[in-house]
Protein backbone atom coordinates (compact mmCIF):
# COMPACT_ATOMS: atom_id res chain seq x y z
CA UNK A 1 0.00 0.00 0.00
CA UNK A 2 1.69 3.05 -0.98
CA UNK A 3 1.78 5.96 1.24
CA UNK A 4 1.23 9.73 0.68
CA UNK A 5 4.25 10.92 -1.47
CA UNK A 6 6.67 13.50 0.00
CA UNK A 7 7.11 16.21 -2.46
CA UNK A 8 6.49 19.55 -3.24
CA UNK A 9 2.99 19.11 -4.90
CA UNK A 10 -0.20 20.91 -3.08
CA UNK A 11 -3.71 18.61 -2.71
CA UNK A 12 -6.86 20.27 -1.89
CA UNK A 13 -7.33 16.42 -0.23
CA UNK A 14 -4.07 15.50 1.01
CA UNK A 15 -5.50 11.92 2.41
CA UNK A 16 -6.93 10.45 -0.44
CA UNK A 17 -4.41 12.60 -3.21
CA UNK A 18 -7.15 14.81 -4.63
CA UNK A 19 -8.27 11.01 -6.20
CA UNK A 20 -12.16 9.25 -6.32
CA UNK A 21 -12.29 7.32 -3.17
CA UNK A 22 -14.52 4.74 -2.05
CA UNK A 23 -17.31 6.75 -0.36
CA UNK A 24 -17.81 9.07 -3.40
CA UNK A 25 -17.36 6.22 -5.97
CA UNK A 26 -21.52 6.32 -6.78
CA UNK A 27 -20.68 9.78 -7.79
CA UNK A 28 -17.72 9.08 -9.87
CA UNK A 29 -20.14 6.35 -11.56
CA UNK A 30 -22.99 8.00 -12.26
CA UNK A 31 -21.19 11.50 -12.89
CA UNK A 32 -18.00 10.80 -14.34
CA UNK A 33 -17.13 14.50 -14.97
CA UNK A 34 -17.54 15.77 -11.43
CA UNK A 35 -14.26 14.61 -10.25
CA UNK A 36 -12.33 17.11 -13.01
CA UNK A 37 -14.79 19.66 -12.00
CA UNK A 38 -13.74 19.04 -8.15
CA UNK A 39 -10.27 19.36 -9.34
CA UNK A 40 -10.68 22.27 -11.49
CA UNK A 41 -12.03 24.34 -8.24
CA UNK A 42 -9.67 26.32 -6.01
CA UNK A 43 -9.92 24.53 -1.95
CA UNK A 44 -10.79 27.78 -0.80
CA UNK A 45 -14.00 27.46 -3.43
CA UNK A 46 -15.01 23.96 -2.40
CA UNK A 47 -14.17 25.39 1.51
CA UNK A 48 -16.48 28.43 1.33
CA UNK A 49 -19.06 26.62 0.03
CA UNK A 50 -19.26 23.09 1.88
CA UNK A 51 -21.58 22.84 4.26
CA UNK A 52 -21.04 23.30 7.88
CA UNK A 53 -21.39 19.56 9.35
CA UNK A 54 -25.10 19.63 10.78
CA UNK A 55 -25.91 17.82 14.00
CA UNK A 56 -26.56 14.39 12.42
CA UNK A 57 -23.51 14.45 10.65
CA UNK A 58 -21.55 15.78 13.73
CA UNK A 59 -23.59 12.49 15.68
CA UNK A 60 -22.11 10.37 12.80
CA UNK A 61 -18.59 11.42 13.15
CA UNK A 62 -18.64 10.55 16.54
CA UNK A 63 -20.08 7.12 16.78
CA UNK A 64 -17.87 6.17 13.80
CA UNK A 65 -14.87 7.76 16.18
CA UNK A 66 -15.95 5.58 18.57
CA UNK A 67 -16.26 2.13 16.63
CA UNK A 68 -12.91 2.85 15.23
CA UNK A 69 -11.38 3.06 18.76
CA UNK A 70 -13.56 1.67 21.35
CA UNK A 71 -14.06 4.94 23.37
CA UNK A 72 -17.14 6.03 23.90
CA UNK A 73 -16.79 9.00 26.54
CA UNK A 74 -17.55 11.45 24.26
CA UNK A 75 -21.33 10.17 22.45
CA UNK A 76 -24.46 11.00 24.76
CA UNK A 77 -27.32 8.26 25.55
CA UNK A 78 -28.80 7.96 22.18
CA UNK A 79 -25.50 7.87 20.46
CA UNK A 80 -24.40 5.39 23.26
CA UNK A 81 -27.10 2.95 22.19
CA UNK A 82 -26.52 3.47 18.74
CA UNK A 83 -22.99 2.35 19.38
CA UNK A 84 -23.42 -0.72 21.37
CA UNK A 85 -26.04 -2.02 18.34
CA UNK A 86 -23.76 -1.51 16.34
CA UNK A 87 -20.85 -3.40 18.20
CA UNK A 88 -23.90 -6.36 18.73
CA UNK A 89 -24.59 -5.68 14.99
CA UNK A 90 -20.84 -6.02 13.71
CA UNK A 91 -19.83 -9.42 16.17
CA UNK A 92 -23.17 -10.81 14.24
CA UNK A 93 -22.04 -9.95 11.09
CA UNK A 94 -18.53 -12.48 11.88
CA UNK A 95 -19.99 -14.45 13.68
CA UNK A 96 -22.55 -15.62 10.96
CA UNK A 97 -19.48 -15.19 8.31
CA UNK A 98 -17.33 -17.58 10.02
CA UNK A 99 -19.84 -20.26 10.58
CA UNK A 100 -21.27 -19.97 7.01
CA UNK A 101 -17.57 -20.42 5.69
CA UNK A 102 -16.72 -23.08 8.41
CA UNK A 103 -13.81 -20.40 9.89
CA UNK A 104 -12.49 -21.71 13.20
CA UNK A 105 -9.68 -18.70 13.11
CA UNK A 106 -9.61 -15.56 12.22
CA UNK A 107 -7.97 -12.12 12.58
CA UNK A 108 -8.82 -7.99 12.49
CA UNK A 109 -7.45 -6.43 9.93
CA UNK A 110 -5.87 -2.52 10.93
CA UNK A 111 -9.21 -0.74 11.42
CA UNK A 112 -9.45 2.35 9.45
CA UNK A 113 -6.89 1.77 6.82
CA UNK A 114 -6.83 3.96 3.97
CA UNK A 115 -5.47 1.81 0.89
CA UNK A 116 -4.66 3.02 -2.56
CA UNK A 117 -5.71 0.96 -5.63
CA UNK A 118 -2.55 1.37 -8.63
CA UNK A 119 -2.78 1.71 -12.51
CA UNK A 120 -1.54 -1.90 -13.22
CA UNK A 121 0.82 -0.20 -15.54
CA UNK A 122 2.16 2.93 -13.93
CA UNK A 123 1.62 1.96 -10.19
CA UNK A 124 0.36 5.00 -9.97
CA UNK A 125 -2.70 5.59 -7.28
CA UNK A 126 -6.16 6.18 -9.20
CA UNK A 127 -8.31 5.66 -6.14
CA UNK A 128 -8.46 4.96 -2.78
CA UNK A 129 -10.85 3.14 0.62
CA UNK A 130 -10.28 3.10 3.54
CA UNK A 131 -12.90 0.07 4.71
CA UNK A 132 -14.19 0.41 9.35
CA UNK A 133 -13.28 -3.11 9.52
CA UNK A 134 -12.02 -6.01 7.96
CA UNK A 135 -10.98 -9.76 8.83
CA UNK A 136 -9.28 -11.87 7.56
CA UNK A 137 -9.12 -15.93 7.01
CA UNK A 138 -7.76 -17.20 4.04
CA UNK A 139 -8.99 -17.79 1.30
CA UNK A 140 -11.69 -15.65 3.10
CA UNK A 141 -12.14 -11.77 3.70
CA UNK A 142 -14.60 -9.86 5.42
CA UNK A 143 -15.21 -6.37 5.20
CA UNK A 144 -17.64 -4.25 6.91
CA UNK A 145 -18.81 -0.48 6.73
CA UNK A 146 -21.09 0.97 9.67
CA UNK A 147 -24.00 3.16 8.66
CA UNK A 148 -24.69 5.09 12.05
CA UNK A 149 -27.86 6.88 10.20
CA UNK A 150 -30.58 5.99 8.72
CA UNK A 151 -29.95 6.20 4.64
CA UNK A 152 -33.36 5.65 2.92
CA UNK A 153 -31.27 6.23 -0.48
CA UNK A 154 -28.79 4.04 0.63
CA UNK A 155 -28.31 1.14 -2.10
CA UNK A 156 -27.95 -2.27 -0.72
CA UNK A 157 -24.71 -3.91 -0.48
CA UNK A 158 -24.90 -6.00 -3.74
CA UNK A 159 -25.35 -2.85 -5.21
CA UNK A 160 -23.09 -0.91 -3.44
CA UNK A 161 -20.08 0.67 -5.26
CA UNK A 162 -18.86 1.96 -1.84
CA UNK A 163 -18.57 -2.44 -0.30
CA UNK A 164 -17.40 -3.23 -3.53
CA UNK A 165 -14.17 -0.40 -3.93
CA UNK A 166 -13.15 -1.20 -0.14
CA UNK A 167 -12.77 -5.16 -0.68
CA UNK A 168 -11.44 -5.10 -3.89
CA UNK A 169 -8.78 -2.47 -2.44
CA UNK A 170 -8.08 -4.52 0.13
CA UNK A 171 -8.12 -7.81 -1.56
CA UNK A 172 -5.46 -6.38 -4.67
CA UNK A 173 -3.46 -3.89 -2.61
CA UNK A 174 -3.35 -4.69 1.12
CA UNK A 175 -2.71 -8.71 0.81
CA UNK A 176 -1.75 -8.49 -2.50
CA UNK A 177 -4.32 -11.27 -3.78
CA UNK A 178 -2.27 -13.76 -1.67
CA UNK A 179 -4.97 -16.59 -1.33
CA UNK A 180 -8.18 -14.86 -1.39
CA UNK A 181 -10.75 -16.50 -3.38
CA UNK A 182 -13.96 -15.34 -1.67
CA UNK A 183 -15.09 -12.09 -0.30
CA UNK A 184 -18.08 -10.75 1.97
CA UNK A 185 -18.59 -7.29 2.28
CA UNK A 186 -21.76 -5.67 4.76
CA UNK A 187 -23.41 -3.04 5.73
CA UNK A 188 -23.36 -2.62 9.90
CA UNK A 189 -26.82 -0.86 9.92
CA UNK A 190 -27.37 -0.40 14.02
CA UNK A 191 -30.66 1.47 13.60
CA UNK A 192 -32.41 -1.13 10.84
CA UNK A 193 -33.52 -4.33 12.40
CA UNK A 194 -32.31 -6.13 9.36
CA UNK A 195 -28.84 -4.28 10.42
CA UNK A 196 -26.76 -6.94 10.26
CA UNK A 197 -28.08 -9.21 7.44
CA UNK A 198 -27.34 -6.31 4.58
CA UNK A 199 -24.39 -8.78 3.13
CA UNK A 200 -22.91 -9.86 -0.15
CA UNK A 201 -20.41 -12.41 -1.53
CA UNK A 202 -18.24 -12.09 -4.24
CA UNK A 203 -16.86 -15.11 -5.95
CA UNK A 204 -13.10 -14.57 -7.13
CA UNK A 205 -14.68 -14.38 -10.76
CA UNK A 206 -16.82 -11.65 -9.17
CA UNK A 207 -13.75 -10.14 -7.29
CA UNK A 208 -12.12 -10.20 -10.87
CA UNK A 209 -14.81 -8.59 -12.86
CA UNK A 210 -15.13 -5.82 -10.21
CA UNK A 211 -11.71 -5.26 -10.06
CA UNK A 212 -11.70 -4.29 -14.06
CA UNK A 213 -15.55 -2.08 -13.28
CA UNK A 214 -13.59 -0.17 -10.64
CA UNK A 215 -10.51 0.32 -12.74
CA UNK A 216 -12.74 1.12 -15.84
CA UNK A 217 -14.90 3.54 -14.04
CA UNK A 218 -11.66 5.46 -12.72
CA UNK A 219 -10.64 5.15 -15.85
CA UNK A 220 -13.42 7.67 -17.14
CA UNK A 221 -13.16 10.15 -14.56
CA UNK A 222 -9.65 10.64 -15.93
CA UNK A 223 -11.15 11.61 -19.16
CA UNK A 224 -10.90 14.84 -20.86
CA UNK A 225 -14.25 16.33 -21.33
CA UNK A 226 -15.86 13.31 -19.42
CA UNK A 227 -19.59 14.19 -18.73
CA UNK A 228 -21.57 15.18 -16.14
CA UNK A 229 -24.66 14.22 -15.43
CA UNK A 230 -27.18 15.85 -12.50
CA UNK A 231 -28.88 12.82 -10.08
CA UNK A 232 -29.62 12.26 -6.35
CA UNK A 233 -26.07 12.03 -5.28
CA UNK A 234 -25.90 15.86 -6.48
CA UNK A 235 -27.49 15.44 -2.61
CA UNK A 236 -23.39 14.60 -1.73
CA UNK A 237 -21.32 16.65 -4.30
CA UNK A 238 -19.16 19.71 -3.24
CA UNK A 239 -19.48 20.96 -6.72
CA UNK A 240 -23.35 21.68 -6.93
CA UNK A 241 -23.32 25.15 -6.51
CA UNK A 242 -20.49 25.39 -9.70
CA UNK A 243 -22.02 22.71 -11.54
CA UNK A 244 -24.69 23.61 -14.50
CA UNK A 245 -25.96 20.40 -15.11
CA UNK A 246 -27.02 20.43 -11.16
CA UNK A 247 -28.73 23.89 -11.29
CA UNK A 248 -30.71 22.67 -14.41
CA UNK A 249 -31.65 19.69 -12.47
CA UNK A 250 -32.62 21.72 -9.84
CA UNK A 251 -35.15 23.15 -11.66
CA UNK A 252 -37.06 19.80 -12.42
CA UNK A 253 -39.87 20.50 -9.76
CA UNK A 254 -41.40 23.33 -11.73
CA UNK A 255 -41.01 21.62 -14.74
CA UNK A 256 -43.05 18.67 -13.88
CA UNK A 257 -45.88 20.75 -12.10
CA UNK A 258 -45.81 22.92 -14.98
CA UNK A 259 -46.16 19.63 -17.45
CA UNK A 260 -49.32 18.51 -15.10
CA UNK A 261 -50.63 21.86 -15.00
CA UNK A 262 -49.73 25.21 -15.28
CA UNK A 263 -48.78 26.76 -11.87
CA UNK A 264 -50.98 28.81 -10.71
CA UNK A 265 -49.22 31.07 -7.64
CA UNK A 266 -52.13 31.74 -5.60
CA UNK A 267 -53.56 28.69 -5.51
CA UNK A 268 -50.99 25.77 -5.09
CA UNK A 269 -52.90 23.49 -3.12
CA UNK A 270 -54.98 23.35 -6.43
CA UNK A 271 -52.27 22.59 -8.40
CA UNK A 272 -50.73 20.22 -5.79
CA UNK A 273 -54.25 18.55 -6.41
CA UNK A 274 -54.08 18.05 -10.26
CA UNK A 275 -50.77 16.03 -9.93
CA UNK A 276 -50.07 12.56 -10.00
CA UNK A 277 -48.75 10.27 -7.53
CA UNK A 278 -45.59 9.35 -9.22
CA UNK A 279 -45.01 13.40 -9.90
CA UNK A 280 -45.58 14.11 -6.55
CA UNK A 281 -42.91 11.11 -5.45
CA UNK A 282 -40.45 12.57 -7.79
CA UNK A 283 -40.79 16.17 -6.00
CA UNK A 284 -40.40 15.00 -2.47
CA UNK A 285 -37.48 12.87 -3.40
CA UNK A 286 -36.17 15.88 -5.24
CA UNK A 287 -36.81 18.66 -2.35
CA UNK A 288 -33.35 17.82 0.07
CA UNK A 289 -31.35 17.56 -3.66
CA UNK A 290 -32.90 20.92 -4.80
CA UNK A 291 -32.46 22.39 -1.46
CA UNK A 292 -28.69 21.94 -1.13
CA UNK A 293 -28.10 23.43 -4.83
CA UNK A 294 -29.71 26.23 -4.13
CA UNK A 295 -28.31 27.00 -0.77
CA UNK A 296 -24.38 26.44 -2.50
CA UNK A 297 -25.68 28.60 -5.52
CA UNK A 298 -26.87 31.22 -2.75
CA UNK A 299 -23.55 30.96 -0.94
CA UNK A 300 -21.32 31.52 -4.43
CA UNK A 301 -23.63 34.47 -5.69
CA UNK A 302 -22.64 36.19 -2.00
CA UNK A 303 -19.38 36.02 -2.69
CA UNK A 304 -19.48 37.82 -6.42
CA UNK A 305 -18.13 41.62 -6.57
CA UNK A 306 -20.88 43.99 -5.97
CA UNK A 307 -20.40 44.58 -9.55
CA UNK A 308 -21.40 41.19 -10.74
CA UNK A 309 -23.72 41.29 -7.86
CA UNK A 310 -25.59 44.83 -9.56
CA UNK A 311 -25.40 43.29 -13.16
CA UNK A 312 -27.82 40.66 -11.93
CA UNK A 313 -30.43 43.24 -10.25
CA UNK A 314 -28.87 41.87 -6.83
CA UNK A 315 -26.96 43.60 -3.54
CA UNK A 316 -25.33 42.33 -0.71
CA UNK A 317 -26.23 44.79 2.20
CA UNK A 318 -23.17 44.83 5.02
CA UNK A 319 -25.04 43.77 7.40
CA UNK A 320 -27.98 41.33 7.85
CA UNK A 321 -30.91 41.65 10.16
CA UNK A 322 -30.67 43.02 13.52
CA UNK A 323 -30.40 40.05 15.78
CA UNK A 324 -30.13 41.05 19.66
CA UNK A 325 -29.04 38.28 22.17
CA UNK A 326 -29.30 39.06 25.68
CA UNK A 327 -25.58 37.79 27.20
CA UNK A 328 -25.96 38.60 30.61
CA UNK A 329 -28.79 36.78 31.59
CA UNK A 330 -28.35 36.90 35.10
CA UNK A 331 -27.77 40.72 34.73
CA UNK A 332 -31.06 41.07 33.08
CA UNK A 333 -32.49 38.65 35.45
CA UNK A 334 -31.77 41.65 38.09
CA UNK A 335 -32.79 44.52 36.01
CA UNK A 336 -36.12 42.85 35.36
CA UNK A 337 -36.99 42.01 38.98
CA UNK A 338 -37.26 45.19 40.02
CA UNK A 339 -40.26 45.11 37.82
CA UNK A 340 -41.63 42.23 37.38
CA UNK A 341 -42.71 39.24 39.51
CA UNK A 342 -39.82 36.12 39.46
CA UNK A 343 -43.03 34.16 37.97
CA UNK A 344 -43.93 36.31 34.93
CA UNK A 345 -39.94 36.46 34.41
CA UNK A 346 -39.22 32.64 34.85
CA UNK A 347 -41.99 32.27 32.07
CA UNK A 348 -39.86 34.07 29.59
CA UNK A 349 -36.73 31.64 30.26
CA UNK A 350 -35.90 28.60 29.17
CA UNK A 351 -33.28 25.82 29.88
CA UNK A 352 -31.86 24.39 26.22
CA UNK A 353 -30.60 20.80 27.19
CA UNK A 354 -27.34 20.90 25.21
CA UNK A 355 -25.49 23.76 27.64
CA UNK A 356 -27.58 21.39 30.62
CA UNK A 357 -25.76 18.21 29.68
CA UNK A 358 -22.55 20.09 29.56
CA UNK A 359 -22.84 21.77 32.65
CA UNK A 360 -23.46 18.62 34.41
CA UNK A 361 -20.73 16.54 32.54
CA UNK A 362 -18.34 19.55 33.79
CA UNK A 363 -19.29 19.56 37.47
CA UNK A 364 -19.56 16.13 38.13
CA UNK A 365 -16.95 14.90 36.36
CA UNK A 366 -19.34 12.71 34.20
CA UNK A 367 -18.87 11.72 30.34
CA UNK A 368 -21.55 12.70 28.05
CA UNK A 369 -23.87 10.11 28.09
CA UNK A 370 -24.20 9.62 31.64
CA UNK A 371 -24.41 13.30 32.40
CA UNK A 372 -27.35 12.83 29.60
CA UNK A 373 -28.82 10.39 31.54
CA UNK A 374 -28.71 11.78 34.95
CA UNK A 375 -30.19 14.66 33.59
CA UNK A 376 -33.17 12.64 32.26
CA UNK A 377 -33.53 11.04 35.38
CA UNK A 378 -33.41 13.88 38.01
CA UNK A 379 -35.76 16.22 35.55
CA UNK A 380 -38.16 13.31 34.99
CA UNK A 381 -41.25 15.01 36.29
CA UNK A 382 -40.19 18.44 35.37
CA UNK A 383 -39.76 17.47 31.75
CA UNK A 384 -42.94 17.34 28.64
CA UNK A 385 -42.20 15.40 25.48
CA UNK A 386 -43.70 16.04 22.45
CA UNK A 387 -43.50 15.03 19.16
CA UNK A 388 -42.93 16.55 15.68
CA UNK A 389 -45.29 16.44 12.93
CA UNK A 390 -44.28 12.47 11.21
CA UNK A 391 -42.15 12.68 8.04
CA UNK A 392 -42.49 10.45 5.43
CA UNK A 393 -40.21 7.51 5.06
CA UNK A 394 -39.21 5.25 2.45
CA UNK A 395 -40.13 1.28 3.47
CA UNK A 396 -37.11 -0.13 4.72
CA UNK A 397 -35.62 -3.46 3.30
Amino acid sequence: MPTQPQSAKEYADADRLDLPSASALEIAVNCAGQPALKRSLPPEALQSYSEVEDEWAQRGTRIHAAFESGNTLELNAEELLIYEQGVRFNDMIVENWAHSKGITTYKEGPREVRVFLLDPVTLAPIGSAKPDRHYIAPPHLLVVDLKSGWNPNLAPSPRSWQLKFQGIALWKEEYGEAGIEEMRVAYCKPQSKYGASDVCDYTRQDMDYSLQSIRYHLWETAQPNAPRHAGHWCNWCPCKGFCPEAGAYSMLPSVIGTQAASIDMMNLEATVARLGNDDMLRIMEMAPVVGKIIAAVKARLKSLPAKELAALGLMLPEKGRKIDTISDVTGAFHVLSQVFSVDDIFKCLEFKKVPLVDMVQREKGMPKGAAETWLNTTLEKLITTTHAEASLRKLKD
